[in-house]
């Protein structure tokens, strides 16, 4: 494991750089668990721009070896609806005018113990400024449902908001061992994913899913569509479809789940 930008930054400056890998492992675990402890602070004023934002998670899944994350993938997480921001910045006063810069900076002072733990944050209070000068928009609506003027700013995300995208990325990303899983075993693990990651969501209170239940892709938020595609639609009916004549039944065949994988060749015998 190295550190990278965002683990250098929760660790006290006056650190000495690591000599050697084993000095350099204890540190990105102190790092770690400075940030879990940031996280768990929820301050609301601990903000973070979109940029800095996909910046800290994809340090934080890297720093793990869990997988990469970017400024696309928070895109896709916007328009599903797993993460709203929780503030957004205008880009133009309610008065109307010419488009406005702030250059307000924000700056976080992290108090450490002699271990080197995070204990305390302290920040100039970012939200105030915007507030005073009539910037700041709070508990936006999602984008589905945003005003125009919503449309028109940048939004912000506390750092706790990390957190949650951390758990929806983990959740949703792992190996799998195709040699030795079968179709079934797939399906199984698969459902069982999904169904967990859709409690999680619900509690939080977002996105809505696609009605077949073998599918269960996210929708986006301000779809009225019961179904992600055509194809999972009409896998949906057949299944609904009488069989009462062989007419009936040679048209509407319900298909194994998972079929073109479950036609591929045979799994070679595991060797002992």
């Amino acid at each position: 494991m190295k550190l990278n930008y965002t683990l250098r930054n929760h660790l006290p400056k006056d650190l000495p750089s690591p000599p050697n890998a084993t000095e350099e492992w204890y540190q990105v675990a102190l790092a770690q668990a400075n940030c879990t402890r940031r996280i768990k602070l929820a301050y609301s004023d601990d903000i973070l721009g979109e940029v800095e934002f996909a910046i800290t998670v994809s340090d934080l899944l890297k720093s793990m070896a869990a997988g990469s994350f970017n400024g696309l993938k928070l895109k896709q997480y916007l328009e599903l609806g797993l993460i709203i921001p929780r503030y957004r910045v205008r880009h133009y006063l309610k008065e109307g005018g010419a488009r406005v810069a702030p250059a307000f900076m924000v700056v976080r002072d992290l108090s450490y113990d002699a271990n080197g733990y995070l204990q305390d944050l302290h920040l100039n209070e970012p939200l105030s400024y915007y507030r005073k000068a009539g910037l700041l928009i709070e508990n936006p609506q999602p984008p589905w449902r945003a005003t125009k003027a919503e449309l028109r700013s940048s939004p912000l995300f506390t750092f706790s908001q990390v957190g949650q995208v951390l758990e929806i990325y983990r959740n949703t990303h792992f190996t799998l061992d195709l040699l030795n899983l079968s179709p079934e075993e797939y399906e199984d693990l698969r459902n069982d994913v999904l169904s967990s990651l859709k409690a999680r969501l619900i509690e939080i209170g977002l996105p809505r899913f696609c009605a077949r239940s073998e599918c269960m892709k996210p929708l986006p938020p301000d779809s009225k569509r019961l179904y992600c595609s055509k194809h999972c639609q009409q896998k949906s009916l057949n299944t609904r479809k009488p069989k009462s004549t062989p007419r009936v039944a040679r048209s509407y065949v319900r298909r194994r789940p998972f079929e073109s994988f479950a036609e591929a060749p045979p799994f070679p015998p595991v060797i002992e």
